[in-house]
């Protein structure tokens, strides 16, 4: 059920983009229905062809305006992948909304060239009112067709069509957009490119992962977007996690450890608290999902992590990412305290490690006080596993 909604909210804004343009175009043809039966309505009466000429020249002139802005808007776009105009304006849509225009240029043209007719000024009078009215859907289409995470859906859309031949090409095309978007500070849509790339990958296009990996290593460079990267690790992460993909997970954590190093010896403070808080909330998705064997080894897998970021954390004295670290452990092994004793004890041995770090016991006490509004889970698991500990709160 969660799956399901999920999905749905996922794909809401483009329903709700469909439902407006859909209600826009109806509007208009609506409109230009109403105004052509009362054209055709009025009585006929003799007219010269200077009329025609008007209508001709004015819809060549709106033509060209409206579609050299559109190219304009597109060349613009440019600048974040090359492929924005191969993309934004496709035949289909030119057809749409190009047709009408043509046929608009077209009439007046050609009964300019025979006696005048009213009916024939009548008919080029709609023609050009249809051109006229598709103006309202196009310029929203437009508007919505060249924004830059537009393109990155477009372009993520395009690639999994190709899922089963997909080339390299495809996803260096999401690559060179993310880039792109992360060197002007998009970050909606360097976030948007990366999960283009992370469904990707789920649909068996594994060498996106090379892609992947960069992309976020290089948002740790930005003072704004390590945010960004951790997020899409997580969302990566949790994927991996609900389809118990091994491999995947693996590759996820080594990525969270080296980035964590990274910002560690940089003395990114910010950027390896949210590295920590995102191996924590990897962690945090076994224990709200139904754990089965299946998952041991992953999770075993994330306490690694978990411990290699803590004590690191506490050795250097970086009090947040230890904290979130071993906040985590205990929660694992609060959780699993009756479900797989193998994970409890790893959980344990992870904790007895960090206390022996400096700085390390100090941080699995305040992270203990945290959760002591759920004292009897924590009880049992300190008297079982870091009796020491238990001791000190003075519990009996």
């Amino acid at each position: 059920m969660g799956v399901r909604l999920k999905v749905s909210l996922e794909y809401l804004p483009n329903k709700l983009k469909n439902l407006w343009m859909n209600r826009i175009l109806s509007t208009s043809l609506l409109i230009w229905v109403l105004l052509s039966i009362v054209i055709l309505a009025l009585p006929a009466r003799s007219l010269d062809g200077s009329l025609l000429r008007t209508l001709f020249q004015g819809m060549v002139t709106l033509f060209g305006l409206v579609f050299t802005g559109s190219l304009v808007a597109s060349q613009l776009l440019s600048r974040y992948s090359f492929r924005a105009l191969k993309l934004a304006i496709s035949p289909r849509w030119l057809m749409r909304y190009g047709l009408p225009f043509v046929i608009a240029i077209a009439l007046p043209l050609i009964f300019s060239l025979f006696t005048p007719n009213p009916w024939a000024i009548k008919v080029c009078i709609i023609s050009s009112l249809l051109a006229l009215f598709i103006l309202f859907p196009y310029f929203y289409d437009i508007l919505s067709r060249l924004r830059p995470h537009s393109l990155a859906k477009l372009l993520g859309q395009q690639a999994r069509k190709k899922s089963k031949d997909l080339r390299q090409e495809e996803i260096q095309a999401l690559d060179e957009l993310a880039t792109s978007a992360l060197g002007v500070k998009d970050y909606e849509t360097f976030s948007i490119a990366l999960r283009e790339l992370k469904n990707l990958y789920f649909l068996d296009s594994k060498e996106v992962w090379q892609s992947y990996s960069k992309l976020c290593n290089i948002a740790l460079e930005d003072p704004w977007a390590f945010n960004f990267s951790a997020d899409a690790l997580i969302d990566f992460g949790k994927e991996a996690i609900k389809r118990k993909r091994e491999d995947s997970i693996k590759l996820v954590l080594r990525e969270l450890e080296g980035e964590f190093f990274k910002a560690v010896r940089e003395g990114h403070v910010p950027a390896a608290v949210s590295i920590a808080s995102a191996a924590s909330a990897i962690s945090r998705s076994f224990i709200e999902l139904a754990f089965d064997k299946a998952l041991r080894n992953l999770l075993a897998r994330v306490i690694l992590t978990l411990e290699l970021i803590c004590h690191h954390a506490a050795k250097r004295e970086m009090w947040k990412p230890a904290f979130e670290s071993a906040g985590s452990l205990l929660d694992i092994g609060m959780e699993f305290l009756e479900k797989d004793k193998f994970i409890v004890e790893m959980a344990s041995q992870a904790l007895q490690k960090i206390k022996r770090a400096s700085f390390g016991e100090g941080v699995v006490i305040d992270a203990i006080g945290v959760r002591l509004g759920n004292e009897d889970k924590v009880k049992r698991f300190l008297k079982l596993y870091l009796p020491d500990v238990y001791q000190r709160f003075g519990w009996r």
